[in-house]
């Protein structure tokens, strides 16, 4: 979930390959974009929702908002 401009909670840890769901309940568009590109959600409008896949690699994928780079995260794949 995206909330006041932070990813809530700011890390997650999911199976290989899974689909993932993120809100967004702020009113400004957000990404949440891995750093390494593996994953990116595009934009997401304020009070919707997007899919998006986990890498099939299990690691740890730091991720941000590409609109708002203080906005980070760490998805972790097990």
């Amino acid at each position: 979930m995206i909330k006041d401009f932070a990813f809530v909670p700011p890390g997650l840890t999911v199976a290989p390959g899974a689909r993932i769901t993120v809100r967004n309940e702020d009113t400004a568009n957000h990404t949440l974009t891995a750093l390494d590109q593996s994953f990116d959600s595009g934009n997401i409008p304020g009070h919707a929702t997007a899919t998006l896949t986990a890498p099939s690699r299990p690691g740890d994928y730091p991720y941000r908002c590409s609109i708002h780079p203080v906005m980070t995260g760490t998805l972790t794949v097990r």
